[in-house]
């Protein structure tokens, strides 16, 4: 292939891309106000969207098209707001709404599921280098802004359609009624329930964490035989709780059961149970005719701002047959094309 029939290939492509890029079916300022009047209602005055733009940025990194995005659900509400808590709130819940706005203009463009790619900034954002990576859902606004989790808690918790009934409400409040307290006091009426609890957990400093701190599984003779007792331990880590309820225990009784854990064993059960994720640490057993082979503590997810999910699961080590020689060489091929593309951009 010539030099020269490589080169127009490489522009006819590139003018396809940006032929693609620029569809107004994919322009994230236009699905972001279609999922805003879907979400809000009517779309008040609009205004200009300025974001800051790198230089470059790769196909798959979308980071002008997710601030454009969350310009454009701000604008619901008014620019300035008083109340530090409520204008945390709204500009979170933008990020949280700009998210789902995203996803819709990357299926768009590239047809296929939503953060195939990963991005990651050098040169002081002013160049955004892209790269294929695994599938990641809208959770990956949670590292943007902690009431963005909350939000995409409430989602998980609550139900995409009674979360989006109850910011239809918030979207109505006067101007000179935006507070924290009243925002949370609207979620919480619309929804029927006091969310208030989920709001605490991503106050300034509120550290949050859960986590499976043992698993054991040994014969017993309280039960017909083959009996096995499991026992499994969860521990809080932050001292901010997830209780799934705002009221306090009473009378020792628990008060809600936002934590999950779950239990899977040898002959191909399960268990589940609850917890309101008060107590420091604790001891949850099991009884049954088959060995635990792991645990799992919030595997739905609801816990959005766990500060560390690595340790949420007990998994004991299986048998494997993948050629461990195989896997490293691919490795050491992608670190090497990785740092030489660090090379090059730093």
């Amino acid at each position: 292939m010539s030099r020269w029939f490589r080169l127009a290939l490489s522009l006819l492509l590139a003018t396809l891309t940006v032929v693609v890029t620029a569809s107004p079916v994919a322009d994230p300022v236009s699905v972001a106000v279609v999922i805003g009047e879907e979400w809000l209602g009517p779309r008040p005055a609009a205004g200009a969207v300025n974001v800051r733009r790198p230089i470059y940025q790769g196909s798959g990194a979308m980071i002008v098209e997710q601030q454009e995005a969350q310009r454009v659900i701000r604008e619901w509400w008014p620019a300035p707001i008083a109340d530090a808590r409520a204008s945390a709130m709204i500009d979170g819940f933008a990020w949280y709404l700009a998210a789902h706005a995203i996803e819709r203009v990357y299926d768009l463009r590239y047809l296929r599921s939503a953060h195939s790619d990963e991005s990651r900034a050098y040169l002081g954002d002013h160049i955004v280098w892209s790269f294929p990576s695994l599938r990641l859902s809208r959770s990956a606004v949670i590292g943007r802004d902690r009431y963005a989790a909350v939000f995409l808690a409430l989602e998980r918790w609550l139900g995409v359609a009674n979360l989006q009934g109850a910011m239809r409400e918030v979207a109505r409040l006067p101007g000179d009624r935006l507070s924290g307290d009243a925002i949370v006091k609207t979620i919480s009426d619309a929804a029927g329930q006091d969310v208030s609890w989920a709001f605490a957990a991503a106050a300034p400093g509120a550290d949050v964490g859960y986590a499976v701190t043992g698993l054991s599984s040994a014969a017993d003779k309280e039960c017909p035989s083959p009996c096995v007792r499991t026992q499994v331990s969860v521990s809080r880590k932050g001292y901010e709780i997830f209780p799934g309820r705002a009221a306090p225990r009473r009378a020792g009784f628990e008060s809600g059961d936002a934590v999950r854990l779950v239990v899977k064993f040898a002959d191909g059960s399960e268990a589940s149970t609850r917890w309101d994720g008060r107590d420091d640490s604790r001891r949850f057993e099991f009884l049954g005719p088959s060995p635990a082979t792991a645990a799992y503590v919030d595997p739905d997810r609801i816990v959005t701002l766990d500060r560390n999910r690595l340790d949420n699961a007990i998994v004991p080590p299986s048998p494997t047959n993948v050629p461990v020689r195989k896997w490293a060489a691919r490795w050491l091929v992608w670190l090497q094309h990785t740092m030489l593309s660090y090379g090059f951009l730093a």
